[in-house]
């Protein structure tokens, strides 16, 4: 299979897309790879399995090959996942961005932080004007991979190479279980096919997870998660609006306290109150 590999932006995307719930060993080795391109994407890949990753290994490969990425595009494209690290709905996930940038000491973003501290924590609901004034919540959400290929992909027009066919799996009949056999062959299959070259929504990270009663397809089936941001209103906005009233003065998301950590770290400076304006 021909994609270009670390050579185009849609050779990087593509393999990030499909080596995403891989095995650990296969994670690291495109790290490897990717850090031998000078290309923006290689440098987006590298800086999003540094913070998304779910192994510390491959994280730390990561923060490694980002120390030599130093010109001014890639600090910027580096900095921007740093700061969705920081923001993103699942603490865990804040927590590895945090230790992002004390391993870089990226201190140029003290001042986002600073001015994060007066930010919503995420996942509560934050007014927004645009497109339309509304209030919304940001929120996690795990995608099967196998049944939704086309909210992700537009359909393979050709089928050839540089289209990167993948199947699309049909419920109730067995489908490829490797990379090798879900891409490589797809072209001659017959099966409808998507473009995997071509990525409406880019997961931040991918797992596989068992599904109960998956038969004949595979008990271990690939979810992929990413952020929306979902509208609320009514009796669901008030109960929002009154669980954050319902908290004491002194609470902090965990979110917070990261960039709390960060704030401290970089700046030497412990004995400050954690809030914006100090």
């Amino acid at each position: 299979m021909n994609i270009g590999g670390i050579d185009t932006d849609h050779g990087v995307a593509a393999l990030t897309q499909i080596l995403g719930p891989e095995s650990k060993t296969m994670r690291f080795s495109l790290v490897e790879r990717l850090k031998m391109s000078n290309r923006p994407e290689a440098t987006l890949a590298i800086a999003r399995a540094a913070v998304f990753d779910a192994s510390g290994d491959v994280r730390l490969a990561a923060i490694k090959a980002l120390k030599d990425r130093n010109n001014n595009e890639d600090v910027a494209i580096t900095n921007e996942i740093l700061m969705q690290g920081i923001r993103y709905p699942l603490p865990v996930i804040a927590g590895r961005a945090r230790d992002v940038m004390l391993a870089l000491e990226r201190k140029e973003l003290l001042p986002q932080l600073v001015a994060f501290l007066g930010e919503p924590a995420p996942g509560d609901p934050e007014d927004r004007d645009q497109p339309q004034q509304e209030c919304v919540v940001r929120e996690v959400v795990k995608i099967n991979h196998h049944r939704n290929c086309l909210l992700c992909h537009p359909p393979s027009q050709t089928g050839q190479t540089h289209e990167v066919p993948g199947v699309i799996p049909i419920p109730g009949t067995p489908f490829p279980s490797s990379p090798r056999e879900a891409y490589g062959a797809a072209q001659s299959s017959g099966e409808p096919m998507i473009r995997a070259d071509t990525t409406y929504l880019r997961q931040d990270f991918s797992v596989l997870m068992p599904v109960a009663n998956a038969a004949p397809w595979p008990e271990m089936q690939r979810f992929d998660f990413l952020v929306r941001a979902r509208v609320v209103e009514g009796d669901e906005l008030a109960a929002l609006r009154e669980r954050v009233q319902a908290r004491g003065a002194d609470w902090m998301s965990a979110n917070h306290k990261a960039a709390i950590d960060v704030l401290q770290e970089l700046t030497g400076q412990r004995d400050v109150a954690p809030n914006r304006a100090a």
